[in-house]
């Protein structure tokens, strides 16, 4: 009996090998409390390579842990003798190394970031800031929640705008937030501002370019204060297009000019109220 080998189609694959990850020697540094350390840039002979960092004295004031470079920070020495930190730093190669972890807090400003290499996606988790106090100190709304994977290549230029908030103030939080509603009258029934949304942006910092975006929370309302004033309307939370003002006391004029909607540029403007003690109520 004949065998006839009945052959399919042909199908390739590659085996990639990477290089071992390497790093460079860093200089021992010796610095007295309470002042700046050099900044520990990692540098290596294999391109790709990235870096993975552990502390074993975190009571000079560096983490514990972290990844890639170690910026400068401000030396503490709780005691009355010298104080040693043993730094271990680990080298990876790209995908098949270490996982690089960023944190950006709200600094009032832009913050740029560029893409280490190796690294082609980042998963990018972003909080909108939290709706200003009122006068009388009530809470604003909670900010929002976004999540998702962006492709990035390595050497690109990322901006981070972190929302402002979380603070008694009318005026809306860095990077949106509508401002509360006033009462020139009274200022215990002014309302707070809304909170500033945070996003990813890339190729340039423009409104255009936002990949990611958490909104703000509202502002806190005004409240009426006896013998003082009618409550004004909270600022809007910034977000991909930013909510709409909450309405002052009565909310239409004569009472003061209605709130705003918002835009892609900020949240809407609160409600204004003249009652106040020094106007009729």
């Amino acid at each position: 009996m004949d065998c006839k080998v009945c052959t399919g189609n042909p199908r390739t694959f590659t085996i990639t090998v990477n290089p071992t990850g390497q790093v460079n020697q860093p200089a021992n540094q010796v610095v007295c409390k309470g002042s700046p350390t050099a900044a520990v840039v990692f540098t290596t002979t294999t391109p790709g390579s990235i870096f993975s960092w552990v502390n074993d004295n975190t009571a000079i004031g560096l983490a514990a842990n972290g990844n890639g470079d170690i910026p400068s920070f401000i030396a503490q020495n709780p005691g009355s003798t010298p104080i040693v930190a043993n730094i271990t730093v680990t080298p990876g190669y790209g995908s098949g190394g270490l996982m690089v972890q960023d944190s950006f807090l709200y600094t009032g400003a832009v913050q740029t970031w560029v893409v280490p290499a190796g690294v082609t996606s980042i998963h990018v988790k972003a909080w909108g800031a939290q709706g200003n106090r009122n006068a009388g100190y009530i809470a604003g709304g909670l900010g929002g929640f976004a999540e998702g994977d962006l492709a990035v290549t390595p050497g690109q230029t990322l901006w981070f705008n972190v929302g402002g908030g979380a603070t008694t103030s009318r005026t809306g939080g860095f990077n949106g937030g509508g401002d509360g509603g006033d009462n020139t009258g009274c200022a215990a029934a002014i309302a707070g501002g809304g909170g500033g949304a945070s996003d990813v942006r890339n190729t340039a910092n423009t409104l255009a370019n936002r990949r990611i975006v958490a909104a703000g929370g509202g502002g806190a309302a005004g409240d009426r204060t006896a013998g003082c004033g009618r409550g004004t309307g909270g600022g809007g939370g910034a977000g991909y297009y930013g909510g709409g003002g909450g309405a002052g006391w009565p909310g239409i004029p004569p009472g003061g000019p209605v709130p705003t909607g918002g835009t892609q540029a900020a949240g809407g403007a609160g409600g204004t109220s003249t009652y106040s003690k020094r106007t009729k109520q």
